[in-house]
């Protein structure tokens, strides 16, 4: 078994850039017997190596771990970015609203604000407005229902317009 205060000494000077054979003969000349020397120093590789072994296997780990947050981070601007192109302003057809296609008891934009989905409700309201350009947006209550109503509004006078411009 090998002296650990040797085996300690010997990394140290080892990590200090000290060759091994000028190592031995320092040890030599401090009266350490050659089958110690040896011990020691073998001890010491061994002890080292572990140690880069466990650095690599942490660097390696490390690695891994950043592969996986890039990968990650590409995966949510992917979908933000797809997601954005989904969400166009253009017109969409819809089915125009007809008697049939409203509940009786609903006024055309109370239809409109039973909508989930922002285009469909925006869809709803420009069909509103096309079928009826005297729609007034002002008896709209709510707020966020009403700019959407206005909107549309905008759209189908601007589509008009360039109509009769063209």
């Amino acid at each position: 078994m090998a002296n650990r205060q040797l085996v300690q000494y010997i990394k140290e000077q080892l990590n200090h850039k000290m060759s091994p054979e000028q190592l031995r003969n320092v040890l030599l000349q401090q009266g350490w017997a050659g089958p110690d020397i040896e011990a020691a120093m073998e001890a010491a590789r061994v002890e080292t190596q572990k140690g880069d072994r466990r650095r690599h296997h942490t660097n390696h780990v490390g690695l891994a771990i950043s592969g996986i947050v890039v990968l990650i981070l590409l995966a949510a601007i992917l979908i933000v970015v797809f997601n954005q192109e989904g969400t166009s302003t253009q017109h969409t057809p819809r089915q125009p609203l007809t008697p049939e296609t409203t509940e009786p008891s609903l006024s055309g934009w109370e239809v409109c604000s039973h909508e989930d989905d922002s285009m469909a409700k925006h869809n709803c309201y420009y069909d509103l407005n096309s079928q009826n350009v005297q729609f007034d947006c002002d008896k709209i209550n709510d707020e966020t229902e009403r700019d959407y109503c206005y909107r549309a509004k905008e759209e189908v006078l601007l589509e008009r317009y360039q109509g009769v411009q063209a």
